[in-house]
Formats: C-alpha cells, structure tokens, sequence
C-alpha cells in the first residue's frame, strides 16, 4: 500500500513538473518568436506600383528621349558594384558626340559599407549611402543651356534633399515626388524627379546626394539631358519668343539649315516638328 501510494505520489509530481516544463518550454518558444519577429534592420522589400517615371516626350518636356539629338539617356535597374563601376542595364541614348566618360552610379562614401543586396540595390545598414552619378554632355559652351532630368526610386530611408547637387553647387530647379509606398515598419519606397537648370553645357556632370540615415537602398536611376540654345524659340534673336519667330519657322519649314541657326533650335541642321515644339514651349519667355 505504501508502495503504491509513493509510486502515486512519485507519479503524480512527475506529472506536476512535466507540466511545469512543458510549460516553460512552451513560454520559451513564444519568447523566441516573438524577438524573431520584432522589428530588424533589413533591406526593404521593393515593390512595384506601375509607370509612375516621366518619360521625355516632347509634351511634357521639349524632347523626345531615345530621338531628339542633343540629348542623352541612361537608366539603371540593377547594379553589380556597389563602388562601380556600373553601366546602365536597362537602356541608353546618346543623340550626338560625346567627349566624356561612360556613365556610371556609385556609392562615393567607402565608410558606408555599403554592398549590392539580393535586389540588385546598393543599401548600407551600417552606415549613410551617399550615392553619385556621372553622366555625359557634348561640351558645346556657353552659348547654350543644359536641362538635366534626374529620376530615382529609393526604399527604406530617404535622399537628404539639401544634399542634392550637380557639380557640387547647382540645386534641383524642381523637386517632384512621383510616387510614395508604405513599406510598413522598413519605411518607404519613394519615386522621386530632380530637374536642373545648367548654364551652358560641358563634357561631363556629376550629381551627389547622401541619404537621411542608415538603411537607404538605391533602387532605380534615370537621367535625361536636353541641350539647346540659350533662347530656344528665339529664332530672329530679338530677345523674345513671339509670333514673329513662329511666322519664321513656318516660312523655314522643312529646309536645311546650318546646326543651331535661324530656326533649328535642337541642332540636327533641319527646321521641322522638333523645333516647332521647342518654339511652342517656350513660346512667350524673354531670353
């Protein structure tokens, strides 16, 4: 009976303390999950939400990107080093001769520890991305103006805006947020444009900006440059663009003229529909 009634007891604490263990393990495993799951500093997850980039068409902007000579164009997706060099991957125009170097997009700040993530994005976790891109002109001088479209998809943290600079002086003209994402918790995707104003045009520009904070990662970049005279539309050099330079290029259409004179006002040496959109963009400026 005694035996019995300790094996009891025995049997009876040991299920006690199963209990108690399986418990605690229990808790335990919860414990684990739940820190496994709080809030880590990874590479946000880039997600897609449609065409929300501008493409120069000769509406919106006066070229057409991919024709128009004078311009340039280069876009990068996925980079491959996070020091360079990288070449655009997803296309690239170049509407005349260059004198400058291949483009390329770069990560200047070698504190940063930067690297090229699983998405083909340049990103830090340890440290601030200060990101820079160089890109081609035609070294045509002053006698002209340079107009330079840069386009970016960030994710996670932002580009400092005060930081963003062509040559090191130039702020952007215009400042446009095309398009934001809510990356819940890993901030933000956002799709940004930067247009500058840049007298002259030389053989080659750079534009550099850092990052807000760690954890930015560099997703996409899109620059378009447009040269033309430094009064585009301006075809009698009366200081204005008026009706008098429109009955000019009516009268001039479809001739061949000498680059950059009377009305062919993006240099291909022929007065046509390129020039009369330039003429009606800027139709009513004082040069």
């Amino acid at each position: 009976m005694i035996r019995i009634g300790t094996v009891g007891t025995v049997g009876t604490v040991g299920t006690v303390a199963a209990s108690l263990v399986a418990a605690l393990f229990a808790h335990a495993q919860s414990t684990l999950v739940q820190e496994d799951t709080s809030p880590r500093l990874v590479e946000p997850h880039s997600v897609e939400r449609g065409l929300t980039f501008v493409a120069p068409d000769g509406v919106t902007f006066p070229w057409t990107r991919g024709v128009t000579t004078n311009t340039t164009y280069a876009e990068w997706d996925l980079f491959t080093a996070a020091a360079g060099p990288n070449a655009p991957d997803v296309g690239s125009f170049i509407g005349g001769v260059i004198p400058g170097p291949a483009p390329n997009v770069f990560d200047a700040n070698p504190a940063s520890g930067s690297f090229i993530s699983g998405f083909g994005n340049i990103f830090s976790f340890t440290g601030i991305v200060m990101p820079q891109v160089d890109f081609d002109g035609f070294d045509m001088g002053p006698a002209f103006h340079t107009t330079v479209l840069l386009q970016l998809r960030t994710a996670g943290n932002e580009v400092l805006p005060a930081t963003m600079l062509l040559d090191g002086a130039i702020a952007p003209a215009e400042t446009m947020e095309l398009d934001r994402v809510d990356l819940g918790g890993n901030g933000f995707q956002v799709d940004t444009l930067y247009r500058f104003e840049v007298a002259g045009n030389a053989a080659a520009y750079s534009i550099a900006f850092s990052a807000n904070d760690i954890a930015l990662s560099l997703d996409r970049v899109i620059v378009d440059t447009f040269t033309a005279l430094n009064c585009p539309g301006d075809g009698d050099g009366s200081g204005a663009v008026d009706l008098d330079d429109l009955q000019l290029l009516l009268f001039q259409f479809g001739t061949t003229v000498p680059a950059f004179t009377d009305s062919d006002f993006n240099g291909d040496g022929a007065v046509n529909l390129d020039d009369l959109q330039i003429l009606l963009f800027n139709f009513g400026t004082l040069c």
